[in-house]
């Protein structure tokens, strides 16, 4: 079964690395290698997400957005088709795992991790490429290693965004020495590269993921006393890092003056622009999503907030329905990371990618700038929404079974 599984994965990595492209051909390539799979391995299509509610809200929001953006064909396959198709076909990645074992073994749990890695891993590639064609390069002429286009330091740094989530993941829980040596490289690389893209966001993904694992990693292991030692190296390392900076050790100050990002805080006129611009989008976008309960259509000005747009673009309802949907996706990856049978490396893997990919969804118009970003987090959310139900299941199975030997 190996040779099946690998090709799994080489299509996932394929699909961050950025040398192919989101498409009717490649999606529904991939959608039937997919469900071939399932066929060969369990001899029927299970087809267990049409029973709940996540796949519905998703087409429903598909449809109801189409409409609002305009129903061409570009706005079909990229709104409705192909986040159908990728939902589904993360759902099956994992319900096949699932049809010849009823439990959560250790081998469900690291194939979902695997499945993970494999984005992580593609999306590591394209930013080291991207990183060393841009070196000495300004965040404004940023280019594309695969396509030679200029791309904004926003787009090009949503690359970076499971990468610098799972910083303590590769750094700390991966336990395989080779895929461990892999990811703290690409890490390296990633983190490097922020600063050449000057985005705040990646940085913030950062910080939150650092202080997430280091609190709740210790309060579940040592309790109170846990989460008092977390805030205490918190502050440390902060304190240590501001000391480092400020008296400009190992010429670490020199070298961070030198990036962009230095150059960005140090012309503060620019930041307090972007910030401005942000903050009456945001306002704007909240006004706008009752003033005009239908929607504007595009090619009005950004509100820099996935959910804002999507209410800009086609109003109220199919902004409802997408803060439905993300809110039932967030609770099913806040529930497992709760659980404590899973994997820890596997909790903190989930719970902190969902995190920074919210951190990006709430600064950026996701739908119309960055779709292919979108897709991929799509088709997480049908594999971490396929795991859930069967943690459920197995649990409940389990109540049953132990209130069954009490009588």
């Amino acid at each position: 079964m190996k040779g099946e599984k690998t090709v799994v994965y080489a299509l996932l990595f394929l699909l961050t690395c950025g040398a192919l492209k989101w498409g009717y051909a490649y999606t529904l390539a991939f959608f039937a290698i997919v469900i071939g799979y399932q066929l060969y391995k369990r001899h029927d299509i299970s087809m267990g997400y049409l029973q709940k509610s996540e796949i519905w809200l998703l087409l429903i929001f598909g449809v109801l957005y189409t409409v609002g953006a305009g129903a061409n064909f570009d706005h079909i396959q990229n709104y409705i088709v192909m986040p159908v198709f990728a939902y589904i076909t993360g759902w099956t990645c994992v319900e096949t795992d699932f049809s010849t074992n009823k439990d959560i073994c250790e081998i469900n749990q690291t194939r979902y991790k695997n499945y993970i890695l494999a984005l992580t891993l593609g999306f590591g590639l394209y930013v080291s490429l991207n990183f060393f064609i841009n070196q000495g390069t300004g965040r404004y002429l940023l280019e594309d290693f695969w396509s030679g286009e200029f791309k904004s330091a926003t787009g090009s740094g949503c690359l970076n965004t499971f990468i610098v989530s799972l910083i303590v993941y590769s750094f700390v829980f991966e336990k395989r020495k080779k895929v461990k040596a892999v990811l703290m490289t690409i890490t390296v690389i990633s983190v490097m590269y922020m600063f050449i893209l000057a985005t705040r966001t990646q940085f913030v993904i950062l910080s939150v993921s650092l202080v997430i694992s280091i609190f709740f990693y210790l309060k579940e292991k040592h309790g109170v006393s846990g989460a008092v030692k977390a805030i205490i190296i918190i502050l440390l390392i902060v304190v240590a890092g501001i000391g480092v900076y400020y008296y400009n050790l190992f010429g670490l100050k020199d070298v961070i003056n030198g990036t962009n990002i230095a150059s960005r805080i140090m012309e503060r006129k620019g930041l307090e622009e972007s910030d401005q611009i942000r903050t009456e989008g945001f306002i704007s976008g909240v006004k706008g999503v009752f003033e005009h309960p239908l929607g504007l259509g595009q090619g009005e000005f950004y509100r820099h907030n996935m959910w804002l747009d999507i209410g800009r673009v086609s109003g109220i309802i199919p902004f409802a329905v997408m803060i439905a949907y993300s809110i039932k996706t967030f609770i099913h990856a806040y529930r497992l990371f709760k659980y404590k049978m899973l994997d820890t490396g596997l909790r903190y893997m989930i719970i902190l990618i969902y995190i920074g990919v919210s951190l990006n969804f709430f600064v950026e118009p996701v739908l119309e700038g960055l779709i292919s970003f979108f897709l991929v987090f799509i088709l997480v959310n049908g594999m971490t929404d396929c795991f859930y139900y069967h943690c459920v299941d197995i649990a409940k199975r389990k109540t049953i079974l132990e209130r069954s030997r009490s009588i």
